[in-house]
């Protein structure tokens, strides 16, 4: 999932949710193991994730959701509905956008493609901080991460 990231730095990520059902990207481990209870997976050494620490998935309402935890906090996170999203599921997603922001609204990217011809759709939060995608070959999964954390990955990778 990590490894997709790489190529659209530009187009990533914050889904949080403080008082709702998600955690924010920021929390820590403990943080997040509160909102979700116990993982169903943990993978100490994501090798699709470099340079991530681990990976934590949880089942959760309709969805699967899997974190990226790097220097101890969430920089990743997805969000597996049981259906493919399509325009059905766009009122849930900007849903979850506009209640988890952490007050900053979100702009839906019209045209994903011409970032990277692999998305599906897209999200821009205001800040342009972060970003929520959905790639063509994961079409029921929701992909939030934090940019400054793909900035690393990308350094990493270019080693």
């Amino acid at each position: 999932m990590a490894a997709k990231l790489f190529f659209t730095i530009t187009v990533f990520a914050l889904l949080g949710c403080h008082g709702s059902c998600f955690a924010w990207l920021g929390e820590t481990e403990e943080e997040i193991r509160k909102q979700y209870g116990d993982p169903v997976f943990e993978d100490p050494h994501p090798p699709s994730s470099a340079p991530a620490e681990k990976e934590l998935g949880f089942l959760y309402d309709d969805m699967q959701v899997i974190v990226t935890l790097y220097r101890g906090q969430s920089v990743s996170e997805g969000y597996k509905f049981e259906e493919n999203i399509t325009d059905a599921l766009i009122p849930k997603i900007e849903k979850i956008l506009k209640n988890d922001g952490r007050g900053l609204g979100w702009k839906r990217i019209e045209n994903p493609a011409a970032f990277n011809a692999e998305l599906t759709h897209g999200w821009v939060r205001m800040d342009r901080a972060v970003n929520a995608v959905v790639w063509r070959n994961s079409p029921d999964t929701l992909e939030v991460s934090d940019a400054a954390f793909n900035a690393e990955m990308m350094k990493e990778r270019s080693r």
